[in-house]
């Protein structure tokens, strides 16, 4: 065993060799000492004995010698680097695409004005019947001149959507200029809690972005029902003004029948501007 282990084994067969010691009386007895012992002795240093050094602490991580056998060797540890950074938060992904929020807007808030070129083959006709003309009659072509009213719903469903509702706000002063829009809020129900509180000028867009109380079982039971919207829509449209809805919810999600009174669009990045055409002309839903 002290062979396996890297020890010299002790000659237990070696004959004791007798070891003097002088005293003042005279000739003291002789002691049997092995001779292990002796060449023990010769080998230690004579200034330090080795039971008063420290005993040296043996590391899990330290490599014992080539000598010993295979499966006394340990290999070393790795010692830890330093503490990994954080992973970054994932990029935020607007719900509307950057490079086509423009376009999809101002699909959305444009409306109509005879501000186009001259109508000729009306001209004549109005000219041949000696019909009175205060204005040329002009084709009729998509503007954003009236500008928007955007109201948000400051509920709890929207609280999700923050910095998508910002996005929207954002690109629609790019596109309009800020001057032409005009930031409102209302609380869960457009018509009651809603500022500023006087209406739109006449024939400007207003453009809801709501959950419809879609998100969260709070915000869905404080919602107004359908009628309630259907209600404000025929308000504003009594005065020329088109209300629309960016709803973030898919439309096998919405209210039914609520999309035959109001143009209503999916909020979502797979919406095109054929769909939001769509959504303006019936007013239908935008698939």
């Amino acid at each position: 065993m002290a062979r396996i282990l890297g020890f010299v084994p002790a000659a237990d067969d070696a004959a004791p060799v007798p070891v003097t010691v002088s005293t003042e009386g005279g000739r003291a007895p002789t002691t049997p000492v092995s001779a292990a012992t002796v060449a023990a002795d010769r080998r230690r240093p004579a200034e330090q004995d080795e039971t008063e050094l420290p005993r040296r602490p043996v590391s899990s991580t330290e490599a014992i010698s080539d000598d010993s056998p295979r499966w006394l060797r340990v290999t070393s540890l790795p010692r830890p680097g330093p503490p990994a950074e954080a992973a970054a938060p994932p990029s935020h992904e607007p719900l509307l695409p950057p490079g086509q929020a423009p376009a999809l807007l101002a699909t959305l808030c444009s409306t109509t004005r005879f501000t186009g070129r001259v109508h000729v083959r009306m001209s004549v006709e109005r000219m041949a019947r000696r019909q009175p003309m205060r204005r040329l009659p002009r084709y009729a072509r998509q503007t954003l001149a009236r500008g928007v009213r955007v109201s948000a719903d400051g509920g709890e469903g929207l609280k999700a959507f923050v910095q998508d509702r910002q996005q929207v706000v954002a690109a629609l002063k790019l596109l309009m200029g800020e001057g032409l829009v005009e930031e409102g809020w209302f609380l869960d129900d457009p018509l009651d809690e809603a500022y500023p509180t006087r209406a739109p000028w006449p024939g400007t867009p207003v453009l809801l972005l709501t959950d419809l109380g879609i998100g969260g079982g709070g915000a869905r039971r404080r919602w107004p029902r359908p009628d309630r919207l259907l209600a404000l829509s025929r308000q504003m449209a009594a005065q020329g003004s088109p209300v629309l809805a960016l709803v973030p919810y898919p439309p096998d999600r919405w209210p039914p029948g609520l999309d035959r009174g109001l143009a209503m669009v999916f909020w979502d990045r797979r919406i095109t501007v054929s769909a939001v055409r769509g959504a303006r002309r019936a007013p239908r839903a935008a698939r």
